[in-house]
């Protein structure tokens, strides 16, 4: 199914389960847990034994009880989870996976096999994981649903949490004909070329599967690269995938981080869909570029590619248009459910969260606008070139991703544009982009950067300073160093596609301590063949 049809039948699906909803409970009742709107009560008690287990080996299963008013789950599978920032022990406000069928074949808990009980620390207004699971959704990315709870241990009230669906058979049921595929799960930071964890499935246990994914995003001739990762990778999903995580602004995902994310073998198609995951921190530098620093490798490889790049510019107009709008409305209507709970917390909760609410807004307009700004742009006119000829590039545009910085073009007199940036650090670093794009038919072509600073900052290996071409296949990178204050950069790209492509090239500059001026010099673009 292709991407326009599959967000076709996404809405048509949310519009004819309204009228379809007992028949929907009979096939799946998770169905209905998840769309009532109301806040579940968990009552959690953990005898001695397993509060001592879990002090010890906080990641390490206890058996439990959880009763819903006068339901009872025996011997419910019950650990610690969470990673920096969001992980409290015990005694704090511990965030838990919860898992029915660990210890008793076939319990589940309205229909979940597996779910997760998030204490929302790094997310105020408790609404970002189900918000922004909900235009992946439906683009026809598969996503756990979410929903709140109002939890306690041994009697003790740990108020609000977000309830997530885990990452089990009930999940795979829903999104895939067959469930039996390779289910694997990024842990902290591993990238799909490091040793993923084996959830699930009676796929081989050697990784071979994720060894031809790696090879195939590492072809270096990009239009092989396309076909062999078409017939690994849904690509069709993944480009909904990595529109979302960074239009969203999901700093910790895959995409940015490398982080946050589960990958499914899918033994019907025979290829490998991306899941999204850890969604509470969203929005956060609203004002960033729609490709910041990429550092997971499949969304790296199909970014380097005239096709790929051409497929994510369209998906992210897409699905901004059709959804990424919507959030603020959308913001509103999840407050209005959820307030009564909060309310249950007293009257500085619920103004706290209000707060957060009206930041949590304030933010996703900021997004919507930068995401306009961004991405709805006049075509470009392409630049004819023969091999051996030079041109400048005009087309700049000047994006603030975090802190405060000034970027002030200024035209020389050959016309071109040279660029002075100054980063003005205060409480939090400062990263600034200076983005360009041209239209370039097939060949191989050079970008250099010359880039002075009024403070001796090019020294020892981390540079302050940054060059990425989107669209085009890296073929050599150099940097030169003249002295502390003068920094030259350089990369030989290759634009391969048979007619004029759109390139992005963008130029980043950092600091996190002393305010710092860079010029840089109007940006050369050479024709090599």
């Amino acid at each position: 199914m292709s991407w326009a049809a599959r967000l076709s039948a996404g809405v048509f699906f949310a519009v004819a389960s309204c009228f379809a909803a007992s028949k929907a409970d009979r096939i799946d009742p998770s169905e209905r847990f998840f769309t009532t709107n109301q806040v579940v009560r968990l009552s959690i008690r953990l005898d001695a034994a397993a509060r001592a287990a879990l002090q010890l080996h906080p990641r390490a299963y206890v058996k439990a009880v959880v009763a819903e008013g006068a339901t009872e789950y025996g011997d419910v599978g019950l650990h610690l989870k969470g990673q920096y920032g969001t992980f409290q022990k015990l005694d704090g406000k511990p965030s838990l996976t919860l898992n029915l069928n660990k210890f008793v074949q076939g319990q589940n808990f309205h229909g979940l096999d597996k779910f997760h009980l998030n204490n929302s620390v790094s997310d105020p207004t408790y609404l970002t994981e189900l918000l922004c699971r909900e235009p992946f959704r439906q683009a026809g990315v598969p996503v756990a649903r979410v929903t709140h709870a109002r939890v306690e241990i041994n009697g003790r009230d740990l108020g609000l949490y977000v309830l997530v669906e885990g990452f089990g058979k009930t999940l795979l049921r829903r999104h895939f004909t067959d469930r039996r595929g390779n289910l694997y799960d990024s842990e902290f930071t591993h990238d799909v070329n490091e040793p993923l964890r084996k959830a699930s499935g009676d796929g081989p246990d050697d990784h071979s599967d994720l060894q031809a994914l790696v090879a195939a995003a590492e072809e270096p001739d990009s239009r092989r690269r396309t076909t062999r990762l078409d017939a690994l990778l849904d690509l069709d999903r993944f480009q909904s995938f990595m529109a979302l995580e960074l239009m969203q602004g999901h700093f910790d995902g895959y995409t940015r981080a490398k982080n946050n994310y589960w990958l499914y073998g899918d033994p019907t198609s025979r290829k490998m869909v991306f899941l999204p995951h850890g969604m509470d921190q969203m929005f956060v530098r609203p004002q960033g570029p729609v490709l910041p620093e990429i550092k997971g490798l499949v969304a790296r490889s199909v970014l380097q590619t005239s096709a790929g790049l051409k497929d994510f510019r369209e998906r992210c107009v897409l699905l901004f248009t059709n959804h990424l709008l919507r959030l603020t409305n959308r913001v509103a209507e999840l407050q209005a459910r959820l307030r009564p709970a909060v309310a249950e917390l007293g009257t500085n909760a619920l103004a706290q969260h209000d707060r957060a609410v009206s930041a949590l807004q304030r933010r996703i307009a900021e997004r919507v606008a930068q995401l306009r700004r961004q991405l709805l742009l006049p075509p470009l006119v392409p630049v004819v070139m023969a091999p051996g000829a030079e041109a400048w590039i005009h087309d700049w545009l000047p994006i603030l991703e975090q802190g405060k910085a000034s970027i002030e073009p200024r035209v020389t007199g050959e016309g071109a544009k040279s660029t002075e940036v100054r980063l003005l650090p205060e409480d939090e670093p400062v990263t600034a982009v200076w983005q360009g794009r041209v239209c370039l038919p097939a060949g191989r072509y050079q970008v250099f950067v010359s880039v002075a600073a009024d403070q001796p900052v090019f020294r020892g290996t981390t540079r302050p300073v940054a060059l990425r071409v989107w669209g085009a296949a890296p073929l050599q990178v150099e940097s030169m160093v003249r002295d502390p204050q003068h920094f030259g950069m350089l990369q030989i790209f290759e634009a391969g596609r048979e007619e004029p492509a759109e390139v992005w090239i963008q130029c980043e500059f950092r600091t996190d301590g002393i305010p710092v001026a860079f010029q840089l010099d109007p940006v050369k673009l050479t024709r090599i063949e």
